[in-house]
């Protein structure tokens, strides 16, 4: 979501020097290395780089935090929870967007749900709707993607937005689990 966000170079700096399987391949703005600018928006997501004005984000069990949190490794459930308001609050920040009422705000929330119930209800719907393909959209799609594994086994996904996002040719090798890519 930050390279669809953002313009220029996005450093990766997470221990790889290449993508792992995902649903759609990075772009080439995308580079697995360290940012050596200090005045780079920078997201830190479970650990903490000690840089002050970064954006902090972690998930484990039920939860998702602005700050790194300790225990069992997130669920895809949470990755896309904490996916969503971490891509907003850089894109606030980026644009300058002054905080509104803090006095409400939590550095943690709380998701009460059965990762289990909800994971099995998933893998087992035959097809899915989805309106609109804006960051919530693309977070969704991942999140399918990684809970089948890379294979939707003919399951229906009916895509609904008014906006073009990629000419129509292309358009497939975002919903298509056997794309000519091989990334889903």
């Amino acid at each position: 979501m930050i390279e669809r966000q953002f313009s220029g170079i996005i450093y990766l700096d997470v221990g790889l020097d290449a993508a792992l399987s995902a649903p759609c391949a990075l772009g080439p703005r995308c580079r697995f290395e360290p940012n050596v600018d200090p005045s780079m928006l920078t997201v830190c997501i479970g650990i903490s780089d000690g840089s002050t004005g970064a954006i902090y984000g972690d998930a484990r069990l039920n939860k998702i935090a602005l700050h790194p949190l300790e225990g069992t490794p997130p669920t895809a459930i949470e990755c896309f929870a904490i996916a969503g308001y971490l891509g907003y609050y850089a894109l606030a920040r980026a644009l300058a967007i002054p905080p509104n009422r803090d006095w409400a705000a939590c550095r943690t929330l709380d998701i009460d749900y059965s990762p289990d119930d909800l994971t099995r209800r998933i893998q087992t719907a035959d097809g899915y709707t989805s309106i609109g393909l804006g960051q919530v959209g693309q977070a969704f799609l991942a999140l399918l993607w990684f809970l089948y594994n890379g294979d939707f086994a003919n399951r229906r996904l009916s895509l609904f937005d008014p906006d073009e996002f990629e000419k129509k040719t292309n358009a497939r090798r975002y919903c298509s689990p056997k794309a000519p890519n091989g990334n889903g």
